[in-house]
């Protein structure tokens, strides 16, 4: 599918379903790590001291019909595969995703040194 009429509905994992934003990915964007760069670029400030290579993404399709405030955690997820960086967006999404779903969930994971820092105190 060429990426120029993908749209992607995103869920930061200890948000809830309100909070989910688009990600259009144009044509550069062909890997997984160029969607996850494009969404660290879009929302500067729901990453903030986090680089896109710490930012991992999984396909999911959650329903966005739960306006309910508990968070979304990924263990809470049922189905759900985790998108390994050098795949490319055509090899998990052939077509458009279905609308009124999220599809893709985004796990943040501290840098290595700042993890080490806390499970050392």
């Amino acid at each position: 599918m060429a990426n120029n009429h993908l749209t992607l509905f995103c869920l930061v994992e200890g948000e809830t379903i309100s909070k989910n934003f688009s990600v259009k990915p144009t044509l550069a964007d062909t890997t997984i790590d160029d969607l996850r760069q494009r969404i660290r670029t879009e929302n500067p400030n729901t990453f903030i001291g986090l680089d896109a290579k710490d930012l991992t993404l999984w396909s999911v399709s959650i329903p966005d019909d739960d306006d309910g405030m508990i968070p979304v955690l990924l263990n809470s997820i049922i189905v759900k595969e985790r998108l390994k960086a050098s795949r490319d967006l055509s090899d998990v999404w052939e077509k458009q995703p279905a609308k009124g779903f999220i599809h893709v969930f985004i796990q943040r994971t501290p840098p290595a040194a700042k993890r080490d820092r806390e499970e050392d105190s």
